[in-house]
């Protein structure tokens, strides 16, 4: 990647040719802002502006949940609404993402109030209204989780909980100081990324104006991408969720380092056992109404959990059920997959691949996703021939690396299941309820 010393050196850039055959252009600019430009084939534009912060984990988690409603207020009170224009600053665990959507004629107008997100004030009034939004908030995200988000945010780090008596005491002890205090290290050591998706093949002008409008003088973000690492090999746990409908999941974590080639591999591996899952435990053994394998990537950790929804409650059964994930993990990791199971595999990694693009309004979402990755937009020039050079002794030696680890264990189900089979699960490790 190109740093530029020149906003209009911008203009001298190679392109680059996606797959989905729209034209891009990529750089970095002065104040090490990642910043890509897709060609639009039409007058749409939109706009995508990631801040992201990966030193935020120790810090109140309910912070977020209040900095999101005082987003609002200060965009409501400044932001241009209208059949064309949008603009939808949020605020996520690490940091800021700002959403824009516009027709061209509107571009400068949203791109110079995109720029107020650097420059908004927060009064004692708006704070303890946002306080009051964010408790309703809170109440709804800690109901609405799963165990897979129980297991997921204490793999991360306290910044993500969604845990109802941690939250709501962290709100409780939040001041007007500590949310401006927590804007100022995010802005202050972020990454920035921005995806802007406009017509500069039909009008060459809108290169340098949206770079120009994103560059901020005098400011410097991080240079790089987020090397945040958070993988850690703890004790095993049972995470379990009150839930009407039973579910039960493996989860196995495991160490990624942005590698394409891998992640593909675990993506296959993936697939493999998800058709094998379904096959036996739902077509041949009548035991669920949905299973599979899901896998899952945050910076240096990567997750595949295998899960199971079904009406069974009782000990004997969910003790069979995890003695087939077992057998079946085993199986992986010690039988040569087939060709005509791994074509099948690679065939639906392709395809799943491929779907995240046939949205056109989801293409800068799914390129800031890519950029943000450590080999950046170069993980879309290739995928199809990685994946098709990938063999059955990859497949097992990657089997073995993600499953080389002590499972945790994920349950869901009503009150009356887990008090029933309390003495099994706490076998299981740790338990962590919320």
């Amino acid at each position: 990647m190109k740093i530029v010393t020149s906003l209009y050196e911008f203009m001298e850039l190679n392109n680059i040719n996606l797959k989905y055959d729209e034209k891009v252009l990529n750089t970095v600019l002065p104040d090490n802002t990642d910043l890509t430009l897709i060609d639009s084939k039409n007058d749409k534009c939109q706009i995508r502006w990631n801040i992201e912060n990966p030193d935020l984990n120790n810090e109140n988690p309910a912070i977020k949940y209040v900095l999101d409603e005082l987003f609002q207020y200060s965009q409501a009170k400044i932001y241009l609404k209208s059949d064309n224009i949008s603009i939808n600053p949020v605020v996520n665990n690490d940091g800021i993402i700002i959403g824009a959507n516009c027709e061209q004629e509107d571009l400068d107008k949203i791109l110079e109030q995109i720029k107020n997100v650097f420059d908004i004030d927060f009064t004692e009034e708006d704070f303890e209204d946002a306080k009051r939004k964010a408790l309703l908030k809170i109440k709804a995200d800690s109901n609405g989780q799963n165990a897979y988000d129980i297991f997921f945010s204490d793999k991360i780090g306290k910044n993500h909980s969604l845990n109802e008596k941690e939250l709501l005491e962290g709100l409780e002890t939040l001041t007007i100081n500590d949310v401006k205090d927590y804007y100022n290290k995010l802005l202050l050591n972020s990454y920035s990324t921005v995806v802007a998706k406009v017509p500069f093949e039909k009008n060459r002008d809108l290169i340098n104006k949206v770079a120009s409008s994103v560059f901020i003088p005098n400011f410097r973000f991080r240079s790089g991408k987020n090397d945040k690492q958070i993988y850690a090999q703890g004790d095993k746990k049972c995470y379990i969720k009150e839930k009407n409908q039973p579910e039960y999941s493996k989860a196995y974590s495991y160490k990624v380092n942005g590698n394409i080639n891998d992640s593909m591999k675990y993506g296959l591996v993936s697939e493999i056992l998800s058709r094998r899952l379904f096959d036996l435990l739902r077509e041949k053994m009548g035991m669920a109404y949905s299973v599979g394998a899901f896998k899952g990537v945050y910076n240096d950790m990567g997750t595949i959990s295998l899960f199971i929804t079904t009406d069974l409650k009782d000990e004997q059964s969910i003790r069979k059920i995890y003695s087939e994930f077992d057998k079946e993990v085993q199986r992986i990791m010690t039988e040569p997959v087939t060709e005509k199971e791994l074509n099948k595999a690679k065939t639906e990694l392709k395809i799943g691949l491929l779907e995240n693009w046939e949205d056109e309004s989801l293409i800068p979402k799914n390129v800031l996703y890519e950029c943000m990755k450590p080999y950046g937009l170069a993980g879309l020039q290739n995928n199809n021939e990685i994946i098709d050079s990938i063999t059955a002794d990859d497949i097992l030696t990657t089997a073995k690396y993600m499953f080389q680890n002590e499972p945790d264990y994920l349950i869901e189900a009503d009150s009356d299941t887990i008090n029933k089979n309390m003495e099994y699960f706490n076998s299981l490790g740790k338990t962590v309820k919320n």
